[in-house]
């Protein structure tokens, strides 16, 4: 593991180097490892991945540019281009998400969480934290007409980081699949994309545990509520025959399993799809036979999972 470690980590040094020049053999090495017999190997498995190749160079212009008739030029591959594309927009994205998420939290979420604390002083009034607060951000640059929108402003921007940092996984699943379609993976190109695969789940979880120390953020109630937009997904106008009714009910169980939401939220939407069902609200009375057969395998999935649950 740790020799497949160093392979990739080196492989994406030279990568990252070729990504917008053609480079000489020997500079590759001189700016890659001092290790020349790994530096070796590793353009030669690069090579073999499809990842880079040889740049065929005329002989006029090696005798224009005094390049050695044996010297050899390399070249990033398309398929390489498009590997460390990802990475370094993955690493692009971190670095400003961060960027973004430094004044967030020095000009709102600092404050807000202040303010629960204040709430239960006796010494200062929400009034004085209010002016207190005011008074600093103006300092800082912050306009009258900042202050008077300060509210809506520091909701709006805490939802544009959760935007994305909740969709970091899917668009990086996207850009994969989008490679994988295009292009055949070799080895070496497949212990990339895990590595990149592997960075960006590890940002999602940091984001998720650094919430959980910094504010005691409840991985209980997210779990919940991402319990509940499964509910409300299939609250659309979906009709599930009864040959794959089995078929959607595990799928959904599973993924409640693999969710292990909280209980009590289980039972809330559990409840809340039962009783809908049952007094009509979810459609006109001639519609509920078709509401009964939408709504089974998800109500069917749930009693399941509470029932384990016990």
């Amino acid at each position: 593991m740790v020799n497949i470690n160093r392979l990739v980590g080196t492989s994406i040094k030279i990568l990252r180097l070729l990504l917008d020049k053609k480079l000489h053999y020997n500079e590759i090495i001189r700016q890659t490892s001092p290790d020349r017999t790994h530096v070796d190997n590793t353009i030669d498995v690069l090579e073999r991945g499809q990842l880079i190749k040889e740049y065929k160079i005329s002989k006029r212009e090696r005798k224009e540019q005094k390049i050695h008739s044996q010297a050899r030029i390399m070249q990033i591959t398309d398929l390489g281009r498009e590997l460390i594309d990802i990475l370094v927009s993955l690493e692009q994205y971190k670095m400003t998400y961060y960027e973004l998420k430094k004044p967030v939290d020095e000009y709102f979420t600092k404050w807000i969480e202040e303010k629960h604390g204040i709430s239960q002083s006796k010494t200062k009034s929400m009034h004085q934290r209010d002016v207190i607060r005011n008074n600093t951000l103006r300092d800082i640059g912050f306009t009258n007409k900042d202050l008077e929108f300060y509210d809506s402003s520091g909701v709006g921007t805490a939802l544009v980081l959760r935007a994305l940092e909740g969709k970091l996984l899917e668009v990086i699943t996207v850009r994969c699949a989008l490679m994988l379609y295009r292009f055949s993976i070799t080895d070496i190109a497949k212990d990339i994309l895990n590595n990149i695969l592997v960075s960006a789940v590890t940002f999602r979880v940091s984001y998720l545990i650094e919430n959980i120390h910094r504010v005691g953020s409840n991985l209980d109630l997210y779990r919940g509520q991402i319990a509940e937009e499964l509910m409300y997904e299939i609250h659309g106008n979906y009709y599930f025959p009864a040959l794959i009714h089995k078929e959607v009910k595990n799928a959904i169980l599973s993924y409640l399993s693999l969710l292990k939401p909280p209980k009590k939220d289980v039972e809330i939407a559990y409840k809340e799809i039962k009783y809908n069902l049952e007094s009509g609200k979810l459609s006109s009375p001639k519609e509920m036979k078709k509401d009964e057969q939408r709504f089974v395998c998800l109500l069917d999935a749930y009693e399941e999972f509470l029932s384990k649950s016990s």
